[in-house]
């Protein structure tokens, strides 16, 4: 073996277990924000109730956010 294969091997063996790794991760992270946001099973699921409070809060802290962010805007107009 070369060295520049030696090398092209560690680099393989280093980075071959990122790939799955991040699947597994992503498929547990899928998994939960599954089960914590929705209730049912197949068609008939629907969103459950901590669901709805996540998305309600979410929706008021964006409000809230873009709100001030136009504020923001407005009042620093006639100082330009």
């Amino acid at each position: 073996m070369t060295g520049v294969e030696i090398l092209q091997e560690i680099v393989t063996v280093m980075v071959g277990a990122i790939v799955p790794m991040a699947e597994g991760v992503g498929a547990g992270l899928s998994a939960l924000a599954t089960s914590i946001m929705l209730t049912g099973e197949g068609e008939a699921q629907t969103i459950s109730v901590f669901g709805n409070f996540i998305l309600v809060f979410g929706g008021i802290a964006l409000a809230i956010g873009l709100g001030r962010l136009v504020l923001n805007f407005f009042t620093s107009w006639g100082k330009r």
